[in-house]
């Protein structure tokens, strides 16, 4: 029987922090990724109308100027771009995916995704279902943004050959919707990666 591979959706909840201010909170529009495809159109441009609650509001968020919003719009879409090729490379991870990883992640983080890859294919295993991401802009310092993040990955899995789940239990330390911490930065070219994704998997959100 043939392997299904799922719609990965990675919902982008932008949460500016400026200030003491109670500002609600306003998202940036959801992309939507296949496992697999490595070919997606990229991010929306940068603009400064927002989504809130499927309306779009006109009203710039308070306190940052145009070109901090379009960094931060430009950030999380690399993030999100990230946990595509993450996602995918957990469903296919025999195949060659060091192209597809220097598109989303410097060296570093890069080196831990293809070790993930080779991890898994060398013990038969691979992922199905999707995960879903909702960042939080803690900071936005000179062609730098830092997330805060709730992954969720409860309709995800990692099964081996033959179609048996390998993950350990839903319980602290091995959370299927957890938070972690990202860097996100810009290079030569405009090109945003990530440089950093801690996964902290005791704390829950």
């Amino acid at each position: 029987m043939g392997r299904r591979v799922g719609v990965a959706v990675a919902t982008a909840t932008l949460l500016l922090l400026t200030g003491c201010s109670n500002d609600s909170a306003d998202s940036i529009p959801t992309e939507r990724f296949s496992f697999g495809d490595t070919t997606g159109s990229g991010p929306a441009p940068a603009s400064s109308e927002l989504r809130t609650g499927g309306a779009t509001s006109q009203v710039p968020l308070a306190g940052l100027t145009p070109e901090q919003l379009a960094a931060a719009q430009a950030a999380v879409a690399a993030y999100q771009r990230y946990w595509a090729t993450r996602d995918s490379i957990a469903a296919n991870p025999g195949a060659d995916w060091t192209a597809p990883v220097g598109m989303v992640a410097t060296a570093g983080a890069g080196d831990d995704l293809l070790s993930l890859a080779s991890e898994m294919a060398a013990a038969g295993q691979h992922g199905t279902g999707s995960t879903t991401v909702a960042p939080t802009v803690s900071s936005l310092n000179d062609g730098i943004v830092s997330l805060t993040v709730c992954v969720d990955s409860r309709v995800a899995d990692v099964v081996d050959g033959t179609g048996a789940s390998v993950r350990p239990p839903d319980l602290p330390g091995s959370l299927r919707r957890y938070m972690s911490t990202a860097m996100v930065a810009v290079f030569d070219g405009g090109q945003w990666l990530v440089a950093v994704d801690d996964d902290d998997q005791s704390k829950g959100c």
